[in-house]
């Protein structure tokens, strides 16, 4: 493909009621995985894909996100006077670096808390019309050698389309998620490795009867502008809420294609204080 990838939306508006109390001091982006906040670990995931333009979708007079990429000058002037400090110098290289994303941060708010489709569609007239990626922040998704988007973004270039993070779940946890149904005989190639699936079918929290397998939709997408669109036509679903997985069935419906990739990488739902407690472990312990 040709077009590259400029804009990731991170949706943040959710009430996050499972971190409760903690993320009624602090919005749960900003919790710390070892060394960083979560939003960190996401915008360095983004910026490894060439993206450009980061559009934080948040509650109305939230300014957390961009707050955290503002450039400091009191802490930067802090760390540049304590030389003999041996995290000093990287600190101000930390510090600084910072700049990038602050110079490229948008916020939009979402006045109402109506699902992830209607965060992702309140992003729409920062992405210009073109192709964007979606980033769950407290999905957090760890990988030493390609970040998850990445893996996507290689997927998306060979072949267009929408393209989203599977993982398989136990059968007792199908109901919590989009359930994509895959076409085992239409499994993508690249570089001379299968690298994803031709969906047959997408369906978001279906009981376990119903569930057409036990691949779970998780947060990394890359979608093309037209989902917008349909965005706007998607009746409130599952939960009361807009749900992004009913336009990306409306999207297989009208013949786009819509692939699903089994990542490589070790996935934590930051979400709940188990997953959050369970990242902190993992990374602390490398």
């Amino acid at each position: 493909m040709t077009v590259s990838l400029k804009t990731a939306i991170f949706p943040m508006a959710g009430r996050a009621s499972r971190l409760m109390p903690l993320t009624k001091a602090v919005n749960k982006a900003l919790l710390p995985i070892y060394d960083k906040p979560l939003l960190h670990w996401a915008l360095n995931e983004a910026r490894a894909c060439g993206i450009e333009r980061f559009v934080f979708v948040v509650n109305e007079g939230d300014r957390s996100p961009v707050d955290y990429v503002r450039t400091d000058e009191n802490l930067l002037a802090y760390f540049r006077n304590k030389k003999d400090q041996p995290q000093a110098e990287a600190m101000v290289d930390f510090l600084q670096d910072l700049s990038f994303f602050e110079r490229r941060a948008t916020l939009v708010a979402q006045k109402t808390p109506k699902g992830l489709g209607d965060a992702v569609l309140c992003a729409a007239d920062y992405v210009e019309g073109m192709p964007f990626a979606v980033i769950l922040v407290d999905d957090f998704i760890y990988s030493a050698k390609e970040g998850c988007l990445q893996q996507l973004q290689r997927g998306w270039q060979t072949q267009g389309g929408a393209w989203v993070a599977l993982q398989e779940v136990a059968a007792e946890d199908v109901h919590r998620y989009g359930i994509m149904a895959v076409d085992e005989d239409k499994r993508e190639q690249g570089n001379d490795k299968a690298i994803g699936y031709r969906a047959a079918g997408i369906v978001e929290k279906p009981s376990v009867a119903a569930a057409p397998s036990r691949l779970a939709v998780v947060g990394r997408y890359i979608l093309p502008f037209e989902i917008m669109g349909l965005l706007r036509q998607t009746q409130v679903g599952a939960g009361g809420e807009v749900q992004l997985t009913d336009a990306l069935a409306a999207y297989r419906q009208e013949g786009g294609a819509l692939y699903g990739l089994p990542f490589t990488g070790r996935r934590f739902d930051c979400g709940c204080l188990d997953g959050w407690r369970e990242a902190n472990r993992a990374l602390g312990g490398q």
